[in-house]
């Protein structure tokens, strides 16, 4: 009879009930469990990406079973006591059993489709990165990371987000919405260099992981398609298939932004933002003076204008439309006091080429240490302050 500790086996089995997905292919609703003396490996798949992860347990026996993910872990939840017993009754069939309470479960041990392609993958050594510094690239850029429903837009640089590693500086890109706002960071790193493009659902995926205090080994494999990339702790492995896409030179897109600087406090600036959101517009009206700034919305029945104390309607030098929505999780993302905007009329025709929008009539950018968030199109104006 093998023991478990119940709230371990319970928090691996939901982290693997969220991998495995209802799919015509019975192989992806399977947790996967590899029985070994002291311990058991546990692993779900999605056939996009593979999480695994060990635990210790008493007694133990050499055997491996698929059983159904959900299941395995309701049962196991609803089990009184501090431990689970497994007894396996025959072939198809394992008890599970704690206090007074019994559960028999069917597993299969068929292992001919389970895509465990990655033991036989030739990965490389990267180096490593410590998880708090990538869940905080996670978390200041998670608001480029989601994908509108519905959406006709599927380029494969729209959906994933970069990570590219060159002579030790790591970059991260994310671009929203068709491509019209960019999320950019770099950090200084020990990693080797490469350059992968993950799927921005397991990107946030990644980032909600409870592993604040390990370093992650990063693993990437060795060929130019179809290439996977694997984070690995203590216990815990995770591995990502890529995406082949081509993404747009971010780099060359952010070097290109200059002209006007205006400096302005986070705090009064998104809650001027976050007041214009209350009337639903897709858009809102923006102004900048040297020292001020000035936002005006409106709908069918109602109005809203608010600006900051050195706003001067007279010397305005920026008017311009943007989404009120992507603006308030821009500045949302900013962590300093006061961050700098770059406002660039000049150069953008390239810009708009490499990000591949319609419009030209302006870039803002907002920096903030090493993060560099990017909003274009700017849309003209639509009325008159």
């Amino acid at each position: 009879m093998i023991i478990i500790n119940k709230d371990n086996f319970v928090d691996v089995l939901s982290t693997c009930s969220e991998v495995a997905q209802k799919s015509p292919l019975q192989i992806t609703e399977q947790t996967r469990l590899d029985f070994h003396k002291g311990h058991v490996d546990i692993a779900a798949t999605d056939l996009t990406m593979l999480y695994r992860e060990t635990i210790s347990v008493e007694n133990g026996e050499q055997k491996t079973i698929l059983v159904d993910s959900r299941r395995l872990k309701d049962f196991v939840k609803n089990i009184p006591g501090e431990s689970v017993f497994l007894d396996f009754e025959d072939n198809t069939l394992v008890l599970l059993s704690g206090g007074s309470a019994k559960y028999r479960i069917r597993y299969f041990n068929k292992l001919d489709d389970w895509p465990d392609e990655e033991k036989h993958e030739n990965f490389n050594d990267m180096g490593s990165v410590q998880f708090n510094e990538l869940k905080d690239i996670i978390d200041r850029c998670s608001w480029s990371m989601f994908v509108k429903d519905g959406t006709k837009e599927r380029r494969g640089h729209v959906l994933s987000c970069l990570f590219n590693v060159d002579k030790n500086k790591l970059t991260f890109s994310s671009l929203y919405d068709s491509g019209s706002f960019l999320a950019y960071t770099e950090k200084d790193t020990e990693l080797l260099d490469f350059n992968v493009k993950i799927r921005k659902d397991h990107v946030l995926w990644l980032g909600k992981r409870k592993l604040q205090d390990f370093d992650l080994q990063v693993f990437v494999t060795n060929k130019d398609v179809n290439q996977k990339i694997k984070f690995v702790s203590d216990d815990i492995e995770i591995t990502f298939s890529t995406m082949e896409c081509d993404f747009p030179l971010v780099e060359k897109v952010i070097e290109g932004v200059g002209g006007d600087t205006y400096t302005f406090n986070r705090d009064e600036i998104h809650g001027l933002i976050s007041r214009a959101t209350a009337l639903k517009s897709s858009l809102v009206d923006i102004c900048i003076s040297d020292d001020g700034f000035f936002v005006s919305s409106f709908n069918d029945t109602d109005e809203y204008e608010e600006k900051t104390a050195g706003f001067d309607r007279d010397n305005i030098n920026v008017y311009v439309c943007m989404n009120p929505d992507v603006l308030k999780k821009i500045i949302s993302a900013i962590s300093c006091t006061e961050f700098n905007m770059f406002f660039n009329r000049e150069n953008v025709n390239e810009s708009a080429k490499m990000m591949e929008t319609p419009y030209n009539s302006g870039v803002f950018m907002f920096k903030d240490e090493d993060f560099k968030f990017l909003a274009m199109p700017i849309m003209p104006n639509h009325r008159a302050v």
